[in-house]
């Protein structure tokens, strides 16, 4: 896959989507035109980072954000492209591949995804993220008599469509139909399925298989939506104290000047400073499930190392091997201000 930085989805787009079984089942090689880099794993790394912020861009208008900030199906995705169902397939090849790839994505996704994924059914826990009030409304309704309550209720659900209104009918002639203590709990679920599920059903489809295009579903069979949460997106928390533990230096000690300076400047930072850093040397802002000790290396794990660089330039990064190019910065400032210069301002690899 080689891609223009200025145009990385429509290059993947069109490239991804051209893909036959065989090309899926390949481990995907990346390379950003006009740079220099071979992709062992660094390139790769970075090319899933960008295009999961891309897939995350509402102006592209497939996802939303849940009352949580996690993604789910924007239901008016399909009014905004012919090329609706194209695309969620796309997406779908994109997760499914950084799974068969061994890469994280910059992007959480809600609960119902990940549990369409794999096959299983999503819940009422699932509608707390897309209608917060009616799931409270419900989670009372189920374990309290309900009284007056139900009066509001048949098996309907009106949906809005831009300037009108349009009832559906939950069960066949739901909308005259009322619901009673006897049939709350075969309502409720009805009514979580239609809001998490049938309202995205055609973009669901299809994101669900582009995801087994590449990824069979007998090889996830069985797996927990969580599990399959933590091996697409990894851990979020990057601590500082482990983080150094699980350094290697080369020309440097632990004690060394720079070091310190270093590691003083990253427990100085916030965690979008961290994570900035962290995709600087290895190509993902996000650790793996495994922490620092499970880094990806060409091939194998590789530890975060720093190398002693030379001059007072800007730190570089050997993105395939996690290593840092820190010079030895005289002051404690000075490699502050090139560090963050260096993982806010710079973009690409010289080295990967």
């Amino acid at each position: 896959l080689t891609a223009r930085r200025s145009h990385l989805f429509e290059d993947a787009y069109a490239t991804i989507s051209g893909m036959s079984d065989e090309d899926l089942n390949k481990r995907l090689v990346v390379s950003f035109r006009d740079e220099e880099g071979v992709d062992a794993g660094g390139l790769s790394r970075e090319f899933f980072l960008l295009a999961s912020h891309r897939i995350a861009d509402r102006q592209l208008a497939l996802f939303e954000p849940a009352s949580n900030g996690e993604l789910q199906i924007d239901p008016n995705s399909s009014v905004h492209s012919e090329d609706t169902v194209d695309m969620f397939t796309f997406v779908g090849r994109i997760v499914g591949l950084a799974l068969a790839n061994d890469k994280l994505l910059d992007v959480v996704f809600a609960p119902a995804i990940y549990k369409m994924l794999l096959g299983d059914k999503p819940g009422l826990e699932d509608l707390a993220e897309v209608e917060p009030e009616l799931y409270r409304s419900f989670s009372y309704m189920l374990n309290n008599p309900a009284g007056d309550l139900l009066d509001d209720f048949t098996f309907s659900v009106t949906q809005a469509h831009f300037d009108s209104h349009e009832t559906v009918d939950l069960i066949p002639n739901g909308r005259n139909i009322s619901v009673t203590e006897a049939n709350k709990a075969e309502y409720v679920d009805l009514r979580t399925q239609w809001a998490v599920v049938e309202k995205v059903a055609i973009q669901a489809a299809a994101l669900v298989q582009g995801f087994n295009e590449v990824v069979p579903h007998a090889l996830v069979e069985g797996l927990d939506w969580r599990d399959l949460k933590i091996l697409l997106t990894g851990t979020p928390v990057i601590s500082p104290i482990r983080w150094r533990i699980h350094t290697e230096y080369t020309g440097y000690t632990s004690t060394s000047d720079t070091i310190r300076h270093f590691w003083q400047t990253v427990q100085s930072w916030d965690h979008a400073n961290r994570a900035k850093l962290l995709c600087f040397v290895t190509g993902t802002s996000r650790l793996p499930a495994g922490g620092f000790d499970a880094l990806a290396g060409v091939g194998e794990t590789e530890k975060f190392h720093i190398a002693k660089g030379q001059g007072n330039g800007l730190p570089t990064s050997h993105t395939c091997h996690n290593v840092l190019i820190l010079p030895p910065y005289p002051t404690a400032k000075m490699l502050k201000e090139k560090l963050e210069y260096a993982i806010n301002e710079t973009a690409g690899f010289g080295e990967a």
